[in-house]
């Protein structure tokens, strides 16, 4: 059936509905008891009979067979598990009754499709997503939650249902963002905008006849909300495959608070346990999930330092006694999002992302320091990414499968003599990774400590070191210092960067001088700068 499709539509992936198999009758469709109906779809009035038919035997006819006795637990007490599916006893090949393979059926026909698609058309990744899905099938389809409604519990639904499907073994799942039935509201879209954009899958999905609700039909707020939020996803988006492929496809994505601080009680709790997310170990997010709410309390584990990923304000230490802070959110705006520290996210430019082959980008790492020790004289951070330039070429996948693609980096910020470094390296995962090199154009740093910022820098990548002025190649914002380095950088396995203030000293004298400024950078601090 495929092949003749391809002859007909140059398809690349595969969108499976409805392969439980579902049946809009109770498990067998009797049109003879439809006066009028002779299954003819093309007239409309007979569809209206048989439709009003169907919704009085569903209410008054639950179905009953020889397999209904073998199930000890029926949902809801009162219908078969073969409502909307076919009865049990229909059998499949080899004689088999569809109640012993009925969890197989979505599973088999992903199966199918994915070695149609890869082995028939060569797509190294097929691109499958199944509504029907058992354990295993995360190997061979993605996954959504199926048809859900626009209301603020089926928002709030969303986030668990797809932690369920990462613990299932399918983390790359996602829900129909706005709602697929019932008309959404501005509001309620804005805020599934802004949380379902880092869904692992991310899609807008309604059903027909109801309210349009594309971000422009929506107005002002909503189109805000899906701009600004899938601008960000799509500035991490190599992170997300990172994510997937770091583990060798084990693991979750989507996760809750206690798979990383499984000795805090707190997060066991609701509203924390499925209103908060884990996007691995780094990324914190605590969206709004209740209508007319401008604010989301927000709970940080403990422990750690937490950063805003945004602007770098840092929001918690590890040793603050209140855990939870209510963090503004206005309607439109991006989602509340924190970078935990000790912790560093690459992200790339977000022009023209639109392909695979545009991950090959050039990126800048988000470094979260976290102090080593009290005197805070030493900070460090780590992190990973998929280091392939193109996931459309199959040999430089199997690089992924076969071994792995994972570049490490490791930073150190500390001060040396008279002056504060930051060091960076790059390392492969181990030792039969095999990466592409990473351009990088540059550092972000939220959590650094007070210094007298001097009028050059120096940037030395491996033997070869170069000095520039420092307002050339540095720039404050409230909370971060951000290094923009003066020609891209290759990262590859061994590579060392260095970036030194030569002259700078530590925060005991660096208000002193009358002459100088105070910019205020991280951690609440302050660092020095000359007229």
């Amino acid at each position: 059936m495929l092949g003749l499709l391809k002859k007909q539509i140059n398809f690349t992936g595969l969108w499976i509905d409805m392969n439980e198999p579902a049946s809009f009758c109770p498990g067998e469709c009797h049109y003879e008891e439809v006066v009028g109906f002779s299954g003819d779809l093309s007239d409309p009035a007979a569809i209206d009979r048989f439709v009003n038919y169907f919704s009085r035997i569903v209410a008054e006819r639950p179905v009953r067979n020889e397999f209904s006795t073998l199930i000890p637990y029926i949902p809801g007490g009162f219908y078969t598990l073969d409502k909307h599916t076919i009865s049990f006893n229909a059998t499949h090949y080899g004689n088999v009754p569809h109640f012993n393979v009925h969890s197989l059926f979505g599973f088999g026909m992903g199966h199918a499709s994915y070695d149609y698609l890869k082995n028939k058309m060569g797509q190294p990744l097929p691109f499958i997503i199944s509504r029907s899905t058992a354990f295993g099938s995360g190997q061979f389809v993605s996954h959504w939650t199926g048809d859900n409604i626009a209301t603020w519990d089926f928002l709030r639904f969303s986030i668990s249902g797809i932690m369920n499907f990462n613990l299932f073994g399918i983390p790359f799942t996602g829900s129909d963002i706005c709602g697929f039935g019932m008309n959404t509201t501005v509001q309620l879209c804005a805020r599934w905008a802004a949380v379902g954009s880092f869904y692992p899958f991310s899609r807008n999905h309604n059903q027909i006849g109801y309210l349009d609700q594309e971000p422009y039909a929506l107005g002002p707020d909503v189109q805000s909300a899906f701009h600004s939020n899938l601008k960000l996803r799509y500035s991490i988006l190599k992170f997300y495959y990172t994510l997937f492929v770091r583990k060798a496809g084990l693991g979750t994505v989507f996760r809750p608070l206690f798979y990383e601080w499984p000795d805090d009680p707190a997060l066991l709790q609701h509203p924390i346990v499925d209103e908060e997310i884990l996007l691995g170990e780094e990324l914190l997010i605590s969206p709004v999930l209740y209508e007319n709410r401008m604010t989301v309390s927000t709970y940080f584990p403990k422990g750690e330092y937490w950063y805003d990923f945004v602007s770098g304000r840092l929001m918690r230490k590890p040793r603050d006694l209140i855990r939870h802070l209510d963090i503004r959110a206005p309607l439109g705006g991006i989602v509340p999002i924190f970078l935990r520290g000790g912790y560093i996210v690459a992200t790339q430019d977000t022009k023209n992302v639109t392909r695979t082959h545009h991950l090959n980008n050039d990126f800048s790492l988000v470094v979260a320091l976290r102090p080593l020790d009290q005197e805070e004289e030493e900070f460090v951070a780590k992190g990973t990414l998929a280091a392939t330039d193109d996931y459309n070429d199959w040999k430089r996948l199997s690089k992924c499968f076969k071994a792995n693609c994972i570049l490490n980096f490791n930073v150190v910020a500390k001060f040396v003599n008279d002056s504060f470094g930051i060091f960076l390296t790059a390392s492969n995962q181990d030792s039969k990774s095999q990466t592409d090199p990473i351009t990088l154009k540059g550092l972000r740093l939220l959590g650094v400590p007070d210094f007298q910022l001097t009028e050059k820098v120096v940037i030395k990548v491996g033997q070869n070191s170069k000095t520039f002025k420092t307002s050339n190649a540095v720039r404050l914002t409230k909370y971060t210092l951000e290094v923009e380095f003066p020609s891209p950088i290759e990262l590859t396995d061994g590579v060392k960067v260095e970036v030194s203030f030569v002259g700078a000293s530590g925060s005991d004298d660096v208000t002193q001088d009358p002459s100088r400024r105070k910019i205020r950078i991280g951690r609440d601090s302050w660092v020095s700068v000359k007229r």
